[in-house]
């Protein structure tokens, strides 16, 4: 019987047991639901997260692609432009000029799979001269000289989009897809044509390539213009088709977003689109993956998210009745024993009504009716109390406090209700001091050490109370008026006496800040407040400073406005691998940011480093490189770092190593390309055709760049080059053998036997033969 009483008046919907129990299966089941649902909610945003991510890479890659293949296009015509042989078909009424310009032009479209054709326009002779089978050329003219007829430019800014619709020679109509871009003399006007223009025009097909992607849905990677048609797509038929009508792609050209993503119903079946615009083209890039894609594996971590939760949830219930128990088991003994004590005298008729927390109560409330008294407690009590009501009153956490007189004089604080001021020293590379200093008893003791210091010496002047807040020490000082410039430099002044004595006998340095004048007790959180915000500014001031709300902000602009010109001159230096250059824009960088707030400071060093990481990675990319940086933990210890002059040494190294690295690739690949030039010219030195621009186009590179990496590796040009490599065969041939130096010098590359016996002699002083003469071997 005792057993079932003991059980009723445990689960007793008014016992405490009961409520204990209660409270623990709600909590459990509060904790699991909010913890399953923001799993699954988080799980979900980091798959489509994710899924942004990787798409907008792509985006920003076939931008890149599109861009540098603009650029090449561009840097190409220049060159063209600047060749003799171009330049005369474009003016000249020479058979022989238009012959030689002609043969040109033929040999230099091959250089690339993507170059469809080149068109020069004479204006002399009012013809187009074309790289292209001459029945094919008439298809194109018509189109080209629509092309010249409708720009105002003189040298293209972007692409433009073609169709031209040629007969194979089988009969076939065929329609091919080509960009153009042109230059000119001078802008066509009044529907007439330039006196000179050179149009290439680049294979859209082979470019659109890049495109294809592994969906199996029209149009999943590819862009458009404004018309919106479209001009780059792996399927060669969608060129310069006209989408505009379609839901998705009308809502990207009226939308005033440059990038954006959002999801969209086509063919019934829903889709993630993410889009950009081009700041050098002008074309939409758009990507379309479909939803399912990406929110597949939601459905089964949900379906293994309810299992786990089920588990946990029975779990739960048993735990919860194990600690519950716990808990009642020593409640219950001890309201049992003041129960049959009578502890509740004058309540007792009420005693059965309540439960066992609530008759616990009222008996303690009757028990301890008197307050308790410092003088029963110990001197390390009193101290901890002391130091937890100070710390209190910076935090405003002391409202409870009925009269602050009376808790001061129990106390014994030492400082009046009114006029006070905060001063806030900070351990400077605390860092340092915790590797010099390994146990907590050392640094406790040096922190108290320092507080001693500054409590001695600011009690020459006020009236003063210290306390240690972690790696600071925080004074409070009685100033008994309120605070004007001559008071303002009797702190400073202490705080430097301060600096100095902590440096000198312990070797620490100290930062200072000064909080704001406070009125009366209750203002003093917000002097404290103060204080500790500009202690931020050690970042920009450095250590062993002396901080006041004057100082920073008589040099900090109001206005924040991120410098992005500064910026793209410190990127243009990093990718063309000038150190100096970098220093000389990452110090401007640096020495904009000073002028702002610290927020400020922290939020333009954090877009300066996320920047940098992107466009370090993109030169990984181009450059084959499988390293990648990353700048989270720079980030994450960013407020952490003790001076600004840290970050900037930090993203410096960072751009050093990035330029040595990608200079070391750079000069290897430079170098063997130079070897393999050394042994084609070895392999070849007795071919007399063997020229620079026969090795350029051999290694698909121009002659200029040819000549230049030549010289710079290998000490001496490449005509000296080949030279020496004939005269050397030729100067074995002539002690080796009696061949005719005529026959010796076909063998070594030179047809005209006169030009090599005059470079022979001027090369080393004596003809052919006198050098057989003299090193024959016999």
């Amino acid at each position: 019987m005792k057993i079932k009483k003991d059980i009723f008046v445990k689960f007793n919907l008014n016992s405490t047991f009961t409520k204990l129990i209660s409270s623990y299966l709600i909590i459990i089941s509060v904790i699991l639901f909010i913890a399953s649902l923001t799993f699954y909610t988080n799980y979900k945003k980091l798959i489509i997260k994710q899924g942004i991510d990787t798409s907008t890479k792509t985006l920003h890659q076939a931008d890149y692609y599109t861009n540098f293949n603009l650029n090449w296009s561009k840097s190409f015509l220049y060159e063209l432009y600047l060749d003799n042989d171009i330049h005369n078909l474009m003016y000249t009424t020479s058979p022989e000029l238009k012959k030689a310009g002609l043969t040109k032009l033929k040999d230099i479209s091959s250089i690339s799979s993507n170059i469809d054709s080149i068109y020069i326009y004479n204006k002399a002779n009012n013809c187009f001269y074309s790289s292209l089978d001459i029945k094919l050329q008439p298809n194109y003219e018509n189109t080209m000289e629509t092309l010249l007829l409708n720009t105002k430019e003189t040298f293209s800014s972007n692409f433009i989009p073609n169709k031209i619709t040629i007969t194979s020679k089988e009969g076939k109509t065929i329609t091919k897809n080509i960009l153009s871009i042109f230059l000119s003399n001078v802008a066509s006007s009044n529907n007439k044509l330039p006196d000179g223009a050179i149009i290439l025009n680049i294979n859209a097909d082979m470019l659109g390539k890049y495109f294809k992607q592994n969906y199996e849905i029209d149009n999943t990677l590819f862009a458009i213009n404004t018309k919106g048609e479209v001009v780059l797509d792996s399927n060669p038929t969608k060129f310069l088709c006209n989408i505009s009508s379609k839901i998705h792609i009308k809502s990207i050209l009226n939308s005033h977003k440059l990038k954006d993503n959002f999801t969209s119903s086509i063919d019934n079946k829903t889709y993630f689109i993410t889009y950009t615009t081009s700041k050098n083209t002008n074309l939409k890039f758009i990507n379309i993956i479909p939803y399912e894609d990406l929110l597949g594996k939601t459905k089964e971590v949900m379906n293994s998210l309810f299992f786990v939760a089920l588990i946990l949830f029975l779990l739960g219930i048993i735990l919860a009745y194990i600690m519950s128990n716990k808990i009642y088991a020593p409640i219950n003994k001890i309201v049992n024993r003041m129960k049959s004590t009578n502890a509740l005298n004058n309540n007792s008729t009420n005693s059965k009504t309540k439960n066992e927390l609530e008759y616990l109560s009222d008996a303690i409330d009757d028990i301890l009716s008197q307050p308790a008294s410092l003088q029963r407690l110990s001197l390390e009590e009193i101290v901890f109390i002391r130091k937890r009501f100070l710390k209190d009153l910076l935090v405003n956490d002391a409202k409870n406090v009925i009269d602050y007189n009376a808790k001061f004089n129990e106390l014994d604080i030492k400082i009046d209700m009114g006029n006070l001021i905060v001063v806030v020293f900070k351990i400077d590379f605390v860092k340092k001091l915790y590797d010099k200093y390994s146990t907590k008893t050392d640094r406790r003791l040096i922190r108290f050490g320092i507080k001693n210091v500054i409590t001695e010496i600011l009690s020459t002047n006020y009236q003063t109370e210290t306390i240690i807040v972690d790696n600071t020490i925080v004074a409070i000082l009685s100033i008994n008026q309120e605070i004007d410039n001559t008071i303002l430099d009797t702190i400073i002044s202490c705080s430097k006496n301060i600096q100095n004595n902590i440096f000198e006998s312990l070797n620490i340095s100290l930062s200072a800040s000064i909080g704001d004048f406070a009125k009366d007790i209750f203002a003093i959180s917000k002097s404290y407040t103060r204080a500790n915000k500009y202690l931020n500014y050690t970042f920009k001031y450095g250590s062993n400073a002396i901080l006041y709300e004057h100082k920073i902000s008589k040099d900090l602009s109001t206005e924040y406005k991120y410098d992005e010109n500064i910026e793209r001159a410190l990127f243009e230096a990093i990718k063309l691998g000038k150190i100096s250059k970098v220093e000389t824009q990452l110090d401007k960088m640096f020495n904009e940011i000073l002028n702002y707030y610290y927020d400020d400071m922290i939020l333009a060093i954090t877009n300066l480093a996320i920047n940098s990481e992107k466009l370090i990675n993109n030169l990984y990319n181009i450059n084959n490189e499988n390293s990648c940086a990353n700048i989270n933990n720079f980030i994450h210890n960013l407020n952490n770092l003790e001076t600004i002059e840290d970050a900037k040494l930090w993203l410096l190294d960072l751009y050093k190593s990035v330029i040595d690295k990608l200079t070391k690739k750079k000069l290897n690949k430079t170098n063997v390309l130079v070897n393999d030039v050394k042994k084609y010219i070895h392999n070849n030195f007795s071919n007399s055709s063997l020229s620079i621009d026969g090795l350029a186009d051999q290694f698909n590179i121009s002659p200029n760049y040819l000549r230049s990496i030549f010289k710079n590796t290998a000490g001496k040009s490449i005509s000296k080059y080949i030279a020496d490599c004939r005269f050397d065969k030729a100067k074995s041939l002539l002690n080796t053998t009696d061949l005719p130096v005529i026959q010796i010098s076909s063998k070594v590359g030179y047809n005209n036997s006169n030009y090599f016996y005059t470079a022979f002699k001027k090369t080393y002083g004596i003809s052919p033969s006198q050098y057989r003469k003299m090193n024959k071997i016999s």
